[in-house]
């Protein structure tokens, strides 16, 4: 199936075989009940349905791979030999079709659009991206730019519309091309100081790396309209048995086999409980209203009067179990075991009742209370941890440098067109050294806090003499800097290359994540600095109130803490 694309035909009765298992493993039938439309069933588990796969899409973004490793310009043997035989160029997404294809570029052909979806250029160089025709606007759903008037120039690349100095880009120019909309996006994309390459992203991933997976949940987005999100992902992420979890997501969505599901497909004229036998059997009644699951709700421990909270859907009552009433003021222990109790009996009582249908076995109250004790039991022991870890935290205030280094902290505030990031530097006394806001172009969180740590990395080099060490509340960046190239998320590829290229002949630098606390003063001098629009250099003698007051507040604490040594 990742080779080329197969026949409709042989997609849907592959679909056909998985939905004979799910539905009647045990008979070869195409007669089965069916409570809920299989595209239901194909949604992720977080949007209501339980992730089965449909063939034909699969197939679409398994060939996509090596669409995108054709893009990309994987260093593979299969694909030089490819990109050779079908004369593939930099212009492959737009180019047409090639003829007398074998069926595996036919394939790779017929899936360009499905990749069009995910794909951008990252701006390096910006020699290569063609402003008209090149995916490079990351903002912009389709990522290519509508000329505001219809006289272009289609060789127009992205490096022209820098202005002279190649510092930033062009304003003038920008307002002739393009509209408001367009010219907002474009400054978002920075401008780095070193050339990298122009390269590919796939955008659909955190770390820009094409995955089979996204580009699946890219070709059927439009399928996915959930109404109970939150409540279905915190039934798949409970601590609970899967059987359970499945048993719950059956009720919560009415899909048991109830005799009011059941009489349209029915000749019995027998609609009646089968454990109370007086009134219409429904999930509703079932495991609310029916007398013996009311005696099996109040016989455990919790003691519950299922029929005291006016449950009116099976939703409401899963719902009740996963987030339980803030009148039981229960913690986090008491929360899980709550959920097992009420998942253990709703499974209880329906095992009864299909004994009751199937066995003719009427239910003894007694015995299943006591069946319901046992069972709990031997499911919630397991969970009592032998030794409880104290997880550590990250320091909430900030803390002074080792004797002889520099701690510059770092933070950005984001507007609604431009951003304003803060660098404050203080030595090992807490003494202030310098502090430092700057205008950003851009209204995107993790560029402008990206920004920040590389202004600061720029300061740093500046004082070699001695060692420095840059914090920041922003986790992300931190990783990024640290971690591994294919765990840094793909707006972060330029940033993470330009500050490794800036620390490359120095070991003085050092990076920190904190809480927001620790960098308190960074933080109100970038906000004071936007809502006023000033921005530059600020020391004790002209510096905003509340900045000053955060510093004095630092320093003594910390130069209180050095007496006590």
């Amino acid at each position: 199936m990742s080779t080329f694309l197969l026949p409709k035909k042989i997609n849907d009765k592959l679909d056909a075989a998985v939905r004979r298992f799910w539905w009647k493993p045990k008979e070869d039938s195409n007669k089965f009940f069916t409570p809920i439309a299989w595209d239901d069933l194909c949604r992720p588990k977080d949007e209501d349905g339980l992730s089965f796969k449909k063939f034909e899409k699969l197939n679409q973004a398994l060939v996509s791979k090596p669409g995108w490793w054709m893009l990309s310009k994987k260093n593979c043997f299969c694909v030089k030999q490819l990109a050779a035989k079908y004369k593939v160029r930099a212009n492959w997404l737009r180019a047409p079709k090639a003829s007398n294809a074998s069926w595996v570029w036919k394939g790779i052909e017929m899936v360009k659009n499905i990749i069009k979806l995910g794909v951008c250029k990252l701006v390096g160089s910006r020699n290569s991206i063609l402003v008209w025709e090149d995916p490079w606007l990351l903002d912009k759903s389709s990522f290519i730019l509508t000329p505001r008037s219809q006289v272009i120039n289609s060789c127009l690349v992205v490096s022209q519309l820098l202005n002279p100095l190649g510092s930033g880009w062009n304003d003038n120019l920008l307002n002739e091309l393009f509209d408001q909309e367009s010219i907002v996006a474009i400054k978002n994309i920075p401008v780095w100081s070193f050339g990298q390459e122009d390269k590919w992203t796939w955008t659909k991933s955190e770390n820009g790396q094409f995955s089979v997976k996204s580009c699946y949940r890219l070709i059927t987005d439009g399928d996915n309209i959930s109404s109970n999100v939150s409540l279905t992902r915190k039934i798949w992420k409970a601590n609970i048995h899967e059987r359970l979890k499945m048993h719950l997501w059956r009720v919560a969505f009415n899909l048991l086999p109830t005799k009011d599901q059941l009489r349209e497909f029915s000749t019995s004229s027998d609609t009646s409980c089968p454990l109370c036998n007086v009134e219409a059997e429904s999930a509703l009644h079932h495991f609310t209203q029916c007398h013996i699951a009311r005696a099996i709700w109040f016989g455990g421990q919790w003691n519950l009067r299922i029929d005291k909270w006016q449950i009116q859907s099976p939703t409401y009552l899963i719902g009740l179990f996963i987030d339980p009433p803030s009148s039981l003021q229960l913690d986090k222990e008491q929360r899980d075991e709550f959920l097992l109790f009420g998942a253990l009996t709703l499974d209880m009582i329906w095992m009864w009742r299909n004994k009751a249908v199937n066995e003719r076995s009427p239910p003894v109250e007694g015995q299943v209370i006591r069946s319901l004790q046992k069972l709990f039991l031997e499911n919630w022991r397991p969970k009592v941890p032998e030794l409880t870890r104290v997880p550590t935290r990250r320091s909430a205030r900030w803390c002074c440098p080792n004797q002889g280094m520099l701690k510059l902290n770092c933070d950005a505030t984001v507007g609604d067109l431009s951003s304003c990031i803060a660098i404050v530097a203080r030595e090992w006394r807490g003494k202030l050294v310098f502090a430092i806001s700057k205008k950003v172009n851009t209204n995107i969180l993790i560029q402008a806090e990206a920004f920040a740590i590389l202004l600061a990395v720029h300061i740093a080099i500046n004082f070699s003499f001695c060692s420095c060490v840059i914090e920041s509340d922003y986790k992300v960046c931190i990783d990024a800097i640290k971690s591994g190239v294919n765990l840094i998320p793909w707006r972060l590829l330029n940033f993470v290359e330009s500050v490794k290229n800036v620390i490359s002949d120095y070991n003085h630098v050092s990076f920190n994540w904190v809480h927001r606390e620790a960098i308190k003063a960074a933080h109100v001098l970038a906000n004071w600095s936007l809502n006023l629009s000033l921005f530059g250099s600020f020391d004790m003698g002209f510096d905003p109130p509340n900045f000053f007051n955060v510093i004095l507040a630092e320093a003594f604490r910390v130069s209180v803490s050095v007496g006590h040594q």
